[in-house]
């Protein structure tokens, strides 16, 4: 009898642990089929247009000009499809020579025909980070929480609108959060138990996030923290720690956290070996770094080319990352007011500069980042800053997460330190809370406030706090309650679906409020060309009746919008004339993120209203033939400039009135007659 009771509980074990697997597999295919789905119907975004293209032109040159405000490595691997297709890449493409990767990526998107097909290739490249990310949220909550608590965590990592927003596009957002999850959790298991396979995988993790972005050395906080368990556990507290460890999870089920150290056990010994690991990890991350860009200290593959282009051209300020001559070099490294910048980074540069201790686009990608995080336009809660906001990204993620994710979370806290409490201190749990807090500091003080996708690494941190929550499962009223939650968050996913990336929860209605709160790439990357066609088509519009004003790289008529042109990132045709019609607007551009003289304190300022009265006479006594010094130039620009101001007074009019329809979320439909245009044109 005893054999047989044996038996059925290995066989009942042996089920159970079948139904998890499949339920985990179940899990990871939806959020494949979310992903793959909902990324079909999203044209390119703004930033893609500059990754992809330039991850091509490293596959095919070895030249790395493009893009050095980033690391290759995110770029190479999207880009990687690619080389199996008929890409049409050539580096007689306009602006290859000058090294302006918006130029380049735009000409290049422009002239392939199957190039959204391509573009889908590349994102699947970015599906399968996300995937390996979900996957990588259970097992460390499973080895905290048990199997319960990696399934809750897992769940809520499957159906994020913001790591199914990034999870689908060509950025660097996505391969870092996976990155620096890796490399906290491979350092983990090297420091559990010392072999020399997981110190490759540790090391290469690190060279991994290293050429993915530049904000990598926000890992070495936990790192430390990891290091110093690791140098100052003796054997004797090893031993008690592995014991009670042991105890524990024999009365706590949920908690499975042992740490058992295999190498030396004296302090002297565990800190050389730390050390040793330190140097080593160094030198692969150097390595790796050299071996990327092909052993050359130049991004220029042929150096004579490049000396022969910067001598007959001038960069401006403006364009200091396309090009890494003096000039540019001296740009990144100085203020505003021509003095050097005396930061960690600059200071650093300057060192490794001078005795070509790394490949000169890396260094130069540094100093960009540290120069542009000095200062940059955003835009939050109907304002405009140079220099951020402390409250932004608090904000962001308050109106960006699902309510039923954060209450998930708020339950993992407090079950975390009501029933666990200090237990939970293994090496990895202390290495995540460190990165935690020097991660949230940082974004605190940042002053880039340009998109709430610089909080994804913190994502999986709290999706696995979030399964401490199973605590409650022993619990009839915690069982519903967890459950309720997890049919809320699916909810939301199914409302949202299939445009995450311009999701925004109850809070404030929804994602059709977002953009008076948040923009840019918070719900208007230029996601949405494809439903702007198809809805032109469904309209029966013809392209003179369509004025676009368009927040995008690439030209809309690559995905086969045929329009007129408002004021716009990037100019795709002729201006437009300022009568009735359907005028379409991505709110980025609405909103004069990027056009000042869209925004309301433009137009407060009395100089700039009697400017425009001014050019508005002007303008009009030399179309009625007046007899003025006028040159064709000069009335061609006189034309120009009234047209761009009455555009942009416009744009600025119709903040203030309801769209009457809406593509996607990102842009709005205006329907105006003549009469209309005449009247939110006057001061």
């Amino acid at each position: 009898m005893g054999i047989l009771n044996n038996d059925m509980a290995a066989t009942s074990s042996l089920s159970s642990g079948l139904r998890f697997h499949l339920v985990v597999s179940a899990m990871l295919t939806l959020c494949a089929i979310l992903a793959i789905s909902s990324l079909r119907n999203d044209s390119v975004t703004f930033d893609e247009t500059s990754h992809l293209t330039a991850g091509l032109s490293y596959w095919q040159t070895g030249d790395y000009r493009l893009t050095p405000d980033h690391p290759p490595f995110a770029q190479l691997w999207a880009a990687l499809p690619l080389l199996l297709a008929d890409h049409g890449w050539t580096t007689d493409l306009p602006g290859w020579h000058e090294s302006d990767f918006w130029l380049v990526g735009r000409s290049w998107f422009a002239g392939q025909p199957n190039i959204h097909r391509m573009l889908c290739y590349a994102r699947c490249m970015i599906v399968a980070l996300l995937l390996a990310t979900c996957w990588l949220i259970y097992l460390i909550a499973k080895s905290f929480w048990g199997k319960v608590g990696g399934l809750i965590s897992l769940t809520l990592a499957v159906l994020s609108p913001t790591l199914l927003a990034h999870g689908r596009l060509i950025t660097t957002d996505l391969p870092a959060t996976l990155l620096f999850l890796w490399v906290m959790q491979s350092y983990a298991r090297l420091i559990d138990r010392l072999t020399i396979g997981r110190l490759a995988i540790a090391a290469m993790s690190l060279a991994a996030l290293c050429l993915t972005k530049f904000s990598w050395p926000l890992v070495l906080p936990s790192l430390c923290i990891m290091a110093c368990v690791a140098v100052m556990r003796n054997c004797e507290k090893a031993s008690n720690t592995h014991a009670s460890s042991e105890s524990v999870i024999n009365k706590t089920p949920h908690l499975q956290m042992t740490w058992s150290m295999s190498w030396p056990m004296t302090w002297a010994r565990r800190a050389g070996v730390v050390t040793g690991i330190a140097i080593l990890s160094g030198g692969v991350v150097w390595l790796a770094i050299w071996t990327t860009f092909s052993w050359r200290y130049s991004p220029y593959v042929d150096n004579a080319e490049f000396a022969s282009q910067s001598q007959s051209q001038t960069q401006s300020s403006t364009d200091v990352h396309r090009v890494t001559d003096d000039k540019s070099w001296r740009d990144v490294l100085s203020d505003e007011r021509g003095q050097p910048l005396r930061s960690t980074a600059s200071s650093f540069v300057r060192w490794a500069r001078d005795g070509h201790l790394l490949p000169e686009s890396y260094l130069f990608g540094v100093a960009y980042t540290d120069k542009t995080t000095q200062q940059r336009e955003a835009y939050f809660l109907g304002e405009f800053s140079n220099s951020g906001w402390r409250s932004y990204f608090p904000v962001a993620f308050l109106i960006k997460t699902p309510i039923a994710t954060m209450l998930l979370i708020f339950l993992g806290a407090v079950t975390c330190i009501t029933c666990y409490g200090m237990r939970v201190r293994s090496p990895l749990a202390m290495g995540l809370v460190v990165f935690f807090v020097a991660y949230v500091l940082t974004m605190l003080t940042s002053r880039i406030n340009i998109g709430h996708r610089h909080l994804a690494p913190i994502y999986p941190l709290l999706f696995i706090l979030a399964g401490a929550s199973a605590g409650l499962v022993t619990h009839r009223a915690g069982k519903v309650i967890i459950g309720s939650l997890l049919m809320w968050l699916m909810a939301a996913n199914a409302w949202i679906y299939p445009h995450y990336l311009s999701y925004f929860n109850e809070f404030i209605g929804g994602p059709s409020q977002g953009y008076k709160y948040l923009a840019d790439s918070n719900v208007d990357w230029g996601q949405d060309l494809l439903r702007l066609s198809d809805y032109m088509q469904a309209e029966s519009l013809r392209a003179d009746e369509v004025k676009l004003a368009w927040f995008g790289m690439v030209d809309p008529s690559v995905y086969g919008v045929a329009s007129e042109m408002l004021p716009s990132t990037a100019p795709f045709g002729e201006p437009t004339q300022l009568v009735g019609g359907t005028y379409i607007v991505s709110v980025t551009q609405l909103l004069g993120i990027y056009v000042p003289q869209v925004r309301d304190d433009y137009w407060r300022d009395p100089r700039n209203q009697e400017t425009f009265q001014q050019l508005g006479s002007f303008y009009r006594s030399v179309i009625a033939g007046a007899e003025l010094d006028v040159s064709s130039q000069q009335r061609q620009q006189l034309s120009q400039n009234w047209w761009y101001l009455r555009s942009c007074l416009l744009l600025n009019r119709l903040q203030k009135r309801e769209p009457d329809g809406r593509i996607g979320y990102s842009m709005l439909v205006f329907r105006l007659t003549d009469d209309d245009v005449h009247r939110l044109t006057q001061l």
